[in-house]
């Protein structure tokens, strides 16, 4: 699976509530990091965007932002393959824009 349907795949994860099938995309400190920034209202989300970004020295980096009704939430995804899959090692919210 290429970076990017990997990406397009956690993102409707995401926007459905799943989150065990979306923690299965996250490296052990990229859980930590999502806890850290604590949407739990991802899963209210209408419509999701997604940027790819100049790779960074470990990998693929997306800004995908998620958007409801009333308000929309970016998140900076870093990727980097781990065993032979991607997974996302690193999670940062991005100022809205």
């Amino acid at each position: 699976m290429e970076a990017e349907q990997l990406m397009r795949i956690h993102a409707l994860k995401a926007m459905t509530g799943a989150v065990a099938a979306t923690i299965i995309d996250l490296t052990p400190e990229a859980v930590q990091q999502a806890t850290e920034i604590g949407e739990r209202g991802l899963a209210r989300t209408r419509d999701v965007r997604m940027e790819r970004l100049p790779d960074d020295r470990d990998g693929p980096v997306f800004d995908v932002t998620y958007i409801d009704s009333s308000r929309s939430l970016t998140l900076r995804e870093h990727l980097r393959e781990v065993a032979g899959e991607w997974k996302v090692t690193r999670i940062e919210r991005t100022p809205a824009r």
